[in-house]
């Protein structure tokens, strides 16, 4: 064998072996379930559903304050230029305060939000906003079922009833109930402790995971509600050393008394549930 041929077949193996390593040590990302991201906004809500078919569905956004620092570079992370879905649990600023820059920035297909008139003028400005867009506008209530990004992914909104529930604008939140495969995820928007022994009393809200209410309020996550939704965990979105003191401690107590795993925006950052038919493939935690 000539030096030529031999010098070309040891850079042939040399190539071989480093495209080897370079696949054990950064291992392509082939996860083909449902990825569930509950994203550090600070003091506010923020949700990021991804399917296996590529669709997204983003429910709340926080305040347009974290829109630049925390939820616009996870978007961009994740590859969005257009959400399938934009959700409004309801019509508070550290829940929807990012919307108009959401729609800038972001292409939104649907706008979703819960069937009532808040004494504010957010729904408003949303509905006009989705108009300029031309995104679809979509009004849910109780017993509905939200727009389908996955075969597999259902989403029905347990709460509230058409035209609201309460003067009490953190009452009106919607609720829904996901189902993958068996896995369930409920999220609470601000309800406070009337709705939950309400929706506790109408349904079977047994759950694997929780958003719990509120930020971890004290008026929320009453025991009926806790017992009723028995969660295996339980994700608190909050901001770090927010001026209101959430979670407070006896949200905090009446979920360890419950034996819940918790996890907290403030501490952990962007929490991550990956899904499958297998169940919760994994649970990781980030930060920009």
């Amino acid at each position: 064998m000539s030096r030529s041929k031999r010098k070309f077949r040891l850079l042939v193996i040399v190539a071989v072996c480093l495209a080897a390593f370079a696949y054990r040590s950064f291992p392509t990302d082939s996860f083909d379930g449902l990825t569930v991201t509950f994203v550090d906004v600070g003091q506010g809500d923020s949700v990021f559903i991804k399917a296996p078919n590529g669709k997204t569905m983003l429910l709340d956004c926080g305040e347009e304050e974290t829109f630049y620092s925390l939820l616009k570079p996870f978007l961009m992370s994740e590859g969005v230029r257009t959400l399938d879905a934009l959700v409004a649990s309801h019509y508070h600023s550290d829940h929807v305060g990012a919307a108009d820059d959401i729609f800038e920035t972001f292409g939104v297909k649907s706008l979703v939000v819960p069937d009532y008139e808040p004494k504010n003028k957010t729904k408003k400005g949303l509905l006009s906003a989705a108009r300029k867009e031309n995104a679809e506008v979509v009004s849910v209530s109780e017993g509905a079922l939200l727009p389908e990004i996955d075969p597999n992914l259902k989403i029905a909104a347990l709460h509230p009833a058409k035209g609201g529930f309460s003067d009490n604008e953190n009452e009106n939140s919607l609720v829904l109930k996901l189902e993958y495969f068996g896995t369930t995820i409920l999220l609470t928007g601000d309800i406070e402790q009337a709705a939950e022994e309400k929706i506790a009393r109408m349904y079977e809200i047994e759950t694997d995971i929780l958003k719990v209410a509120h930020h971890g309020s004290s008026t929320s996550s009453c025991a009926e509600f806790l017992q009723e939704a028995d969660p295996t965990y339980a994700i608190i979105q909050c901001g770090e050393d927010n001026s209101y003191g959430h979670p407070h401690h006896e949200t905090m107590s009446a979920l360890e008394d419950e034996d819940v795993r918790i996890y907290r925006t403030d501490t952990d950052g962007n929490i991550v549930f990956r899904l499958s038919e297998r169940g919760i493939e994994s649970i990781k935690t980030s930060r920009f």
